[in-house]
């Protein structure tokens, strides 16, 4: 994601150590803050299902 990260995310949640953003036409990513404070990626993709109204976190 880096500084060009995608703009617009609609939710952005916790999930264990990793963070979970997620827009309302179906983008997400997962991510991590590293050690050295920087965002690193480690998943994306265009295909979950749209329009979601609530994202909860979990442990």
């Amino acid at each position: 994601m880096g500084h060009d990260a995608t703009l617009d995310w609609t939710h952005i949640v916790p999930v264990g150590k990793d963070i979970l953003f997620v827009r309302n036409d179906g983008l997400f990513a997962v991510a991590h803050i590293n050690t050295a404070g920087e965002l690193v990626e480690t998943h994306a993709g265009d295909d979950a299902t749209p329009d979601w109204t609530h994202v909860m976190p979990v442990a």
